[in-house]
């Protein structure tokens, strides 16, 4: 999903900032509403903004459609969503602390149940187990295992806090509770989405044929049931796949690099565990749950020159562009007919060596019959390593208003930011997929 272009930059870009400061300013004002003292009010608003950021968090990670309506592109939302996990972190900690250790205030006292105490200390270990998970460098599978469960736990105990506490008296006035409610429902809704769809939920659809690419493998898929529906994809968009594989069953994002009436198609690449079982046992005949499409990662529609950064797999979003388009201009030329100019398009492909570079080949053949793709290897076993000096003189050679679009590592989109910014051109029209959301 892209947000329309009507709107400024400005809001697209902090529209989920400025919605999740919104819901917590609510809770103050609810929280803090007069009839409490100073000291009960700013304990209730820690509090209930807590349960409101956790809450949101819980609701982003269902990767329901409105999520990405309301949020954007679901690679930031998710961005978003670990910001909020982690405001709530602090918020409970600062919540328990004042309940606990302050007695009074100048208006009132409050006097502690150890059962409301108990039950918010314990979310709290659970709710910094949850952050500590997403924070290291745990392998894919096992923080798929571990975060979400834990997270459910956490909003579980904290919500049997907040209704022992209601129901003895600490403050909660009627709206406070109301407001409290419909958070809960948000959150309780979310990890109810998430239990189903992890084992119901997802479009089935089963595996036509493979193709072996360079360290990676193409994945045709088509719907499981014959009159079924494929996705409707948008080149540059993604899905997230849902597979057993090792006796090990996940779900990873993967770009689409086909879509049609009849399937699509992913390039699955080892990069860990999972992917590496996944690419050696997925087999013809093979059912998988697919989930999206989600993103808005959509190159080849800026109108202006463009230039594209890919870093390994990263070619997945721009090889589903040209596919489209080179057949489109195949058929044209057929009919005896001149295929339409295009903007010009530099695309420039960051690997070891172009046995490392997914569908290269193809790639560099359309780049041939193409006319307006320049294929640019930066082969790394080449002596052609894409490091700042190479940067900067890519950046040099391009029109000032060419937009970029980069899909790689975050050190390769750090790094051509920096080179933009050394060369004092706006990063307004640098437009980035994200591989990481943790």
């Amino acid at each position: 999903m892209r947000w329309p272009s009507r709107y400024p930059r400005w809001v697209r870009r902090w529209f989920p900032v400025l919605l999740s400061l919104t819901v917590i300013a609510v809770s103050v004002l609810i929280a803090a509403a007069p009839g409490s003292g100073p000291f009960i009010a700013v304990v209730l608003a820690l509090g209930t903004c807590a349960y409101a950021c956790l809450a949101m968090a819980i609701g982003i990670s269902t990767r329901l459609p409105l999520v990405e309506k309301v949020l954007g592109p679901l690679d930031r939302a998710y961005g978003v969503h670990k910001a909020l996990g982690i405001t709530a972190l602090v918020l409970v900690l600062a919540h328990l602390t004042l309940a606990t250790t302050a007695s009074a205030s100048s208006v009132g006292i409050i006097e502690p149940q150890p059962l409301v105490i108990g039950l918010g200390a314990l979310g709290l270990l659970v709710l910094a187990g949850t952050a500590a998970v997403a924070l290291s460098d745990m392998s894919h599978s096992r923080f798929q295992k571990v975060h979400g469960p834990l997270a459910g736990v956490a909003f579980l105990v904290l919500t049997l806090h907040a209704v022992v506490a209601s129901a003895t008296g600490h403050g909660h006035g009627a709206v406070t509770t109301a407001w409290t409610a419909v958070l809960a429902l948000i959150g309780l809704g979310g990890i109810a989405q998430r239990i189903h769809h992890r084992y119901l939920g997802g479009r089935r659809m089963r595996v036509a044929a493979t193709t072996p690419r360079e360290r990676a493998l193409e994945v045709d898929l088509v719907p499981a049931r014959d009159g079924g529906r494929a996705p409707t994809v948008r080149p540059g968009q993604f899905i997230v796949l849902t597979a057993s594989s090792g006796g090990v069953r996940e779900g990873h994002p993967f770009t689409v690099t086909r879509s049609d009436e009849h399937g699509l198609s992913v390039m699955v690449r080892a990069v860990g565990d999972w992917t590496r079982l996944l690419q050696a046992g997925l087999a013809v005949g093979d059912e998988v749950l697919v989930d999206g499409p989600f993103g808005g990662f959509l190159p080849a529609t800026s109108g202006t020159p463009e230039v594209w950064v890919a870093g390994g797999s990263g070619v997945t979003p721009f090889l589903a562009t040209i596919r489209p388009v080179l057949a489109e201009e195949r058929a044209v030329r057929a009919d005896g007919a001149v295929p339409p100019e295009r903007w010009p398009v530099r695309l420039v492909v960051a690997a070891h060596a172009r046995s490392d570079a997914p569908a290269w080949e193809e790639l560099r053949d359309a780049g041939e019959e193409l006319g307006w793709l320049t294929v640019v290897p930066a082969f790394t076993e080449s002596g052609d390593r894409l490091e700042d000096e190479a940067l900067d003189a890519l950046v040099a050679d391009s029109p000032e208003r060419a937009s970029w679009y980069v899909c790689g590592p975050q050190d390769l989109t750090r790094s051509v930011r920096s080179a933009l910014r050394r060369a004092e051109r706006s990063t307004e029209r640098l437009h980035v997929e994200r591989f990481s959301w943790r």
